[in-house]
């Protein structure tokens, strides 16, 4: 990448393919394979190297989603910066050590990473939309057919979910570390998952019962298993992108 900072997008224009990642991805981004093992390991132990680091953001960070919301603009023009340094911490946390600053990082290119990931946001708000809506109007279909809808419809909602946003999932990370634009974010995480729905939707129930134990770890537990997921997401991107480490060194 041209850019010094592995995390700071290449491209002025958000919506646009930067040519400068294309080599790279080329490289990098060829369906692999997830070992949920591996993930969940790899999210042990960011978790625990990093906990201390994840407190902070949980606390620091859950505050300025507060503030920022609040406000109701901040949803858009503070939210997506916040998300893009989440990302650039989740990463920066399972190779290494994380800090408060990585979280806040994103304003420090401010317009173009609200651009892209304010896109990303919007494109996947879209995506999501076939699986809500039919739960959204079952309601409203009389009380005749309305609760059988309701229950097709909640499990047409699952379906939706883990056979398209799961593999949708890894598009914020792809946007955030090489610099892409959100359609082609979602394009190369589609296809870095195409081998691996399986397995991936298996991660994906996974992942919820990690935080099922958390909560019945007397809810205190949720807190690292929240940070355990995050780095099992992180370990299983690098894994599918073929990725073992950011561009350039951390």
């Amino acid at each position: 990448m041209s850019s010094s900072n592995p995390f700071e997008p290449s491209s002025s224009n958000p919506f646009e393919t930067p040519r400068a990642a294309d080599e790279h991805l080329r490289a990098s981004v060829a369906p692999g394979t997830l070992d949920i093992g591996v993930a969940l390991r790899e999210g042990w132990d960011s978790c625990w190297r990093n906990f201390w680091s994840w407190l902070a953001v949980t606390f620091v960070g859950g505050f300025a989603f507060l503030l920022s919301g609040a406000t109701l603009i901040g949803i858009f023009v503070v939210w997506p910066v916040l998300f893009w340094g989440a990302v650039v911490f989740t990463l920066r946390a399972l190779e290494g050590e994380a800090t408060l600053g990585d979280f806040f990082s994103g304003f420090g290119n401010y317009g173009r990473t609200l651009g892209g990931m304010l896109g990303l946001q919007i494109m996947l708000f879209g995506l999501a939309l076939p699986g809500v809506v039919p739960q959204w109007i079952a309601p409203f279909l009389g009380d005749e057919i309305g609760p059988v809808l309701f229950v097709v419809a909640y499990l047409w909602n699952y379906v939706w979910i883990f056979g398209v946003m799961a593999r949708v999932y890894f598009a914020p990370f792809y946007l955030v570390e090489h610099g892409l634009g959100p359609v082609e974010s979602l394009k190369v995480a589609w296809t870095s998952t195409s081998e691996t729905k399986l397995m991936l939707a298996l991660f994906y129930v996974v992942t919820f019962v990690v935080a099922g134990i958390g909560v019945l770890a007397l809810l205190i537990g949720i807190i690292p298993a929240v940070f355990i997921i995050y780095g099992a997401w992180g370990s299983a991107y690098r894994q599918l992108s073929g990725t073992s480490a950011a561009p350039s060194a951390l």
